[in-house]
């Protein structure tokens, strides 16, 4: 019988910026592990004309920011 190895992907201190879309479902949903969450997840300026659901949809993340103005 094979035998399968699980790894998890370590994610953390990403950044993203001045990013205005349309419609759209969400602005954002991350589903992390709960082995390893995801860590430091920041939105800057990050902008939606119209949400078709709930804005911030996260799961096992560890330090989540978002700030509507690029002033930082």
């Amino acid at each position: 019988m094979p035998t399968y190895e699980r790894r998890l992907t370590h994610i953390a201190s990403v950044t993203l910026k001045h990013i205005d879309v349309g419609k759209t479902s969400y602005l954002c949903k991350i589903d992390g592990q709960a082995e390893l969450p995801v860590q430091n997840i920041r939105l800057v300026d990050v902008k939606a004309g119209s949400l078709n659901e709930e804005a911030i949809q996260n799961k096992n993340v560890i330090g989540f920011a978002l700030s509507l103005s690029g002033s930082h």
